[in-house]
């Protein structure tokens, strides 16, 4: 409405420029503004469909102390058993399942990260299932979801996506479903009508294929569950060791009440530790099971164009490609260095999922509405 009046940075004042500029009342405008935001919604979601593309998500380079529980929870859901998998935040649950995701034999994984507002819907979870076993050969959901125009009995599509399943045979698909959790409030109901609906459809699906379900609490019944501990003073040590880092025990010991074992703050740890951070200061941090005081320690010691990469692609959730910086190579390199971003031989770059959403959150309004304005361009 107003671009063509006023700058970037300038607002109309609501009592006086809305009559002037626009010859409507105020309570028009924002009615108008309202249906305008819907319609963009339906038409952004539509031009993007986000359940048409499969999520893929990285497996950690170095995954240490781990080995009991992926092969448990691999022999688990090649029996067919479905797991739920859960931890506090850090612990390393969705490193563990993209650790059994890429080892997966044949390669069948269907990946699904609950996003409230973007695909926690039963039509939405159907349609990415549906594109994910037509990939595979099997049409039968695909078919089914495509005639009937969004009016899906979740019975029939059950029933359906149960015949694809059968049909593929050997190796068995692998389901894996994170942010689980994220469909319930604390108290352990549905969020909504269509989380009750959604967890009604996978309590059935349950028992139909092997399902890794993902989340800090279970909410869901399965044959299996794994809580995800932190690592103890030798799993800190051989973190640290993967990253070239030997202590004598006294300074380990240090470094693991610090972090109390959260392989996500050990990882912060290490890349203070790189950027030349004194060891006695560093394990005087009280932390209480959050980042934020080693977040703001590492990046003070960032330079500008390591800050400036790491902002710019804190709204991607998935890999980017690294030629879209092509002035900030040498920072990537530091920032892989000190294990805060992911660089693949293919071009692709993107941070460690937790550092990203600990820049992202730092953000002003205005830089977040800057950054997923230039992220919005890389992707078109």
């Amino acid at each position: 409405y107003f671009r063509r009046y006023f700058g970037p940075k300038e607002y109309p004042v609501e009592s006086n420029d809305i009559p002037i500029y626009l010859a409507v009342s105020r309570t028009r405008f924002f009615v108008h503004l309202d249906e305008a935001i819907d319609r963009l919604a339906e038409l952004l979601l539509r031009h993007v469909q986000p359940v048409m593309r499969p999520e893929k998500p990285l497996p950690p380079e170095v995954f240490i102390s781990r080995s009991r529980e992926v092969g448990e929870l691999t022999a688990a859901l090649l029996a067919g058993k479905s797991v739920t998998l859960t931890g506090s935040p850090g612990v390393g649950k969705s490193a563990l399942g993209a650790t059994i995701s890429r080892d997966w034999p044949g390669g069948r994984v269907f990946w699904h990260t609950f996003l409230p507002g973007l695909n926690d819907t039963l039509g939405a979870l159907l349609f990415a299932l549906a594109n994910a076993l037509r990939e595979q050969g099997t049409m039968g959901l695909w078919a089914y979801l495509a005639a009937k125009s969004g009016e899906i009995d979740p019975a029939q599509a059950a029933a359906l996506l149960r015949g694809d399943l059968q049909a593929l045979g050997e190796p068995p698909f692998l389901f894996v479903f994170d942010e689980i959790d994220l469909l319930r409030n604390t108290d352990g109901d549905p969020r909504t009508a269509a989380h009750s609906q959604l967890l009604f459809f996978l309590e059935s699906f349950v028992l139909s294929a092997p399902l890794l379900l993902i989340g800090q609490r279970a909410y869901l019944d399965t044959p299996v569950h794994l809580t995800l501990e932190s690592l103890d003073a030798g799993g800190v040590d051989a973190l640290l060791e993967s990253a070239g880092i030997s202590l004598p025990s006294t300074q380990l010991q240090a470094i693991v009440e610090a972090t109390s074992g959260v392989p996500r703050l050990v990882w912060l740890v290490i890349a203070l530790l790189r950027g030349g951070e004194d060891l006695a200061q560093l394990t005087q941090l009280t932390l209480r099971g959050d980042a934020i005081p080693l977040f703001h320690r590492l990046w003070r010691r960032l330079d500008q164009d390591e800050m400036e990469l790491l902002v710019a692609l804190s709204p991607f959730r998935r890999p980017a490609p690294q030629d879209v910086w092509p002035n900030h190579n040498a920072a990537a390199t530091s920032l892989q260095e000190r294990r805060l971003l992911i660089l693949r031989d293919n071009g692709e770059i993107a941070p460690q999922p937790f550092f990203r959403r600990l820049v992202y959150q730092e953000l002003s309004p205005e830089q977040r509405e800057h950054v997923q304005m230039m992220a919005g361009q890389v992707r078109a």
